[in-house]
């Protein structure tokens, strides 16, 4: 069994995994950008600080994507990995991982 004449190879990647870049280019901050990495054990958390200076790291999970009013802010903290920072960086690469795709016989990216 085949495929049928016509039938495009392609490949697509998921933006928050894969980006990189993740303060380059005048792109504005996402939700994902103050997203830590989780394991198993312990969950992805939102890092953000308070009016009053302090610093907090809610589990995703209870998170709804609103901060409380009034002076609080996202921000990333030394302390913590934010994966999404780098993805496999495409930002950086995307000529050469284009160029991989092309080259294994795919037509479609997205």
């Amino acid at each position: 069994m085949g495929f049928k004449e016509g039938f495009f190879w392609g490949g697509a990647t998921a933006a928050n995994q894969y980006e990189g870049g993740w303060n380059e280019g005048g792109r504005g901050p996402a939700l994902t950008d103050f997203t830590t990495g989780g394991s198993v054990k312990e969950p992805r958390k939102v890092t953000w600080i308070d009016k009053d200076g302090n610093v907090h790291a809610t589990p995703q999970v209870h998170f709804d994507d609103a901060l409380p009013e009034g002076g609080d802010h996202y921000a990333c903290l030394d302390d913590y990995l934010y994966p999404n920072h780098e993805g496999t960086d495409f930002y950086h690469h995307y000529k050469e991982d284009i160029k991989l795709f092309a080259d294994m016989g795919f037509k479609m990216f997205r």
